[in-house]
Parts: C-alpha cells; structure tokens; sequence
C-alpha cells in the first residue's frame, strides 16, 4: 500500500479542470480525506490532502492511488477525451467504484454513462439551461446558488426505508423536518411537480438540510 494514501476511504480526484479549486474547497470544508491527481498542484489544495504530480490518464500512477479503496472518484479533465481514457481505467480498477464526471458536451455524458460512470454532469448542458431559465425567471440562477452554494445546508441523498415505503412524494415532504426537494430512482429524479410518485423500496429522496458545519 502507498504509504502516502489515507488509511480510510477517500474521495479521489483526477484532473485539472478550472472549476477543481471551488471543488476543493467545498470538499476542505466536508473534511473528509481526499487525493488528487493532476499535473500540477491544484490552487488552495490543501496541506491535508494527499497530491499526486502527473497525468490522471497514466494508468500506472492511477494503479499507484488504488482507487479500489476510495469511496468515489471524480473525473475533472479540461479535455473529454481525457475523461473517456481516465474512466475506462477507472473502470478496470475498480468496477464498484462510485465515479462522477464533468464534461463539457451532453453526448460525451452520455458516452460515460455506457461506460460504467455513475454520474455525469455536462457542463454545456448546466449553464445553456441555467441561463435560459433565468431569461424566463431572472431569480431562477440565484435559486440555484443558494441551493448549492451555502455552507448553512447540504444537499443529500437518503434512501427511503420501509415507514416510507407506499407513501406518496407528498406525504414524505409533509412529514420530513427537512426540505425534500424529489426522489431518484433508476439515476432519474422526479420532482413530483407533473404528479405525485409512490415510493418504492431502493428510492431514494434528495433533501435540503441544515448543515452541521453551519456556523
């Protein structure tokens, strides 16, 4: 074992993309153990988390950050093609892994999903919806902000345990002391706004809460 790795489950990052900064200090502020790889070393990175200098495509030096014993992997790369070479060795090194990725185009997303990534996030895709809803509703942005960019709340994901289980969206956002803000199932969310979803044991609800860490 590299003797430079955390002794407990790590979130692992691969690459070197613009928004990696922001990334990072939002993951600083979770506290949990982190290692990166890029090929240089990503501003404000922190002195706690572990660095590794070189390219995430490197399938070596990936085999060296033993991904198989990391609780998630994030794919950050400023080229796709990155992404897509970077995610098939993922794959071949830790099947199970739980991998996010950003790209920049909704096929490439798509691409990644077929390979085994469990979640993509198009970053076309975000900002061209984002501003197109903002046109209709100029607070629609703001909305989103406050959603992701607080450190008074989190968003979570909870699995619906057997109380809940035949209770419709509804009932579960009457009886929650949080903000419920959907369910995901199959990797879709539905937001129970065209209807009013059962749900079914493996749901699981997207929450707004209050943060521990809130100040």
């Amino acid at each position: 074992m590299d003797s430079s790795l955390p002794t407990v489950p790590y979130t692992l990052v691969l690459g070197s993309h613009a928004v990696l900064p922001r990334v990072i200090d939002e993951l600083s502020r979770a506290g949990d153990p982190v290692v990166v790889v890029a090929p240089t070393r990503p501003q404000g990175l922190p002195n706690e988390f572990d660095y590794f200098a070189g390219e995430p495509t490197d399938e070596a030096l990936l085999r060296r950050c033993q991904p198989a014993r990391a609780c998630r992997a994030l794919i950050a790369c400023e080229s796709d093609a990155d992404t897509l070479v970077i995610a098939v060795a993922i794959h071949s090194l830790a099947p199970a892994l739980e991998v996010y990725a950003l790209t920049q185009s909704a096929s490439v997303a798509r691409a990644l999903t077929e390979l085994g990534v469990t979640h993509t996030l198009s970053s076309d895709e975000l900002v061209g919806h984002t501003l197109a809803k903002s046109l209709e509703t100029p607070q629609a942005g703001d909305v989103l902000l406050q959603l992701i960019n607080t450190p008074s709340y989190r968003l979570v994901e909870t699995a619906v345990d057997a109380g809940m289980v035949s209770q419709r969206l509804s009932q579960a956002r009457s009886r929650s002391g949080a903000l419920v803000l959907g369910v995901c199932r199959g990797g879709t969310v539905d937001l129970g706004v065209g209807g009013d979803p059962v749900l079914s044991p493996g749901d699981s609800l997207i929450v707004l809460e209050r943060s521990e860490r809130a100040s």
